[in-house]
Formats: C-alpha cells, structure tokens, sequence
C-alpha cells in the first residue's frame, strides 16, 4: 500500500496504487511510497549519461 511522508495525511490513501506511466517516452509519472522514494532516484540517477537536468 502506498506509504506518504510521515506528518503528511492523504485522503483514502488506499486508493493510490504504486505505479509509473510513461508519456510520449519523454515524459514519466510515478506514484511511489516515501520509503523507496530516495532509493529509486538515486538508482536512476546513476543510470542517466551526464550532463543531466533533473527536476523532482
């Protein structure tokens, strides 16, 4: 189940699944818990060829 910030209240959070889409392979939106939040930019991140611009 997705996990929020801690001191952050969602109204029926059980409603939000984990997912990601990826629009017109430019763009890509994800739902993911607090928890692997750091974990999962940080892979990414490393995986990118620089220079790189990102925006969270």
């Amino acid at each position: 189940m997705f996990q929020p910030a801690p001191g952050v209240s969602i109204p029926f959070p059980e409603r939000i699944a984990e997912q990601f889409e990826v629009y017109e392979n430019q763009c890509l939106r994800a739902n993911i818990s607090f928890e692997k939040l750091q974990p999962l930019v940080t892979e990414m991140y490393q995986s990118f060829p620089e220079p790189l611009f990102f925006v969270l």
